[in-house]
């Protein structure tokens, strides 16, 4: 992805995120009870664009690749998120999709 693309990418991400839902960490329960499906989806959109975004940030671009592949264009990883969300549902939704893309896209090694 272009740096132009990225910057927009996050400028409107922020603004789903504010303007969607409250901008508070939810719970995933907290999360399910919006009977809006949009909202959801842009919610849970917002925060993989946002761990997207923030590998690319830290020049990890093979990482950012692979979580905006992940959350669009796997098959089956939006019911996967909605399963876990649901079965876990006391825990904080951005957590879980943060461990969720943590096992698609495992961080690199550290070169210690």
């Amino acid at each position: 992805m272009n740096k132009v693309r990225l910057a927009f990418l996050a400028i409107f991400t922020s603004f789903l995120i504010v303007f969607s839902v409250p901008s508070n960490a939810m719970l995933a329960g907290e999360l399910l009870e919006e009977k809006d499906s949009n909202v959801i989806y842009n919610y849970l959109a917002g925060l993989a664009d946002m761990m997207s975004y923030m590998e690319y940030v830290n020049g990890n671009e093979a990482r950012e690749k692979c979580i905006y592949d992940w959350f669009y264009n796997t098959e089956g990883s939006i019911e996967k998120i909605h399963y876990y969300l649901e079965k876990y549902s006391d825990r904080f939704s951005e957590g879980i999709l943060i461990i969720l893309a943590k096992r698609a896209c495992p961080l690199p090694e550290s070169k210690n």
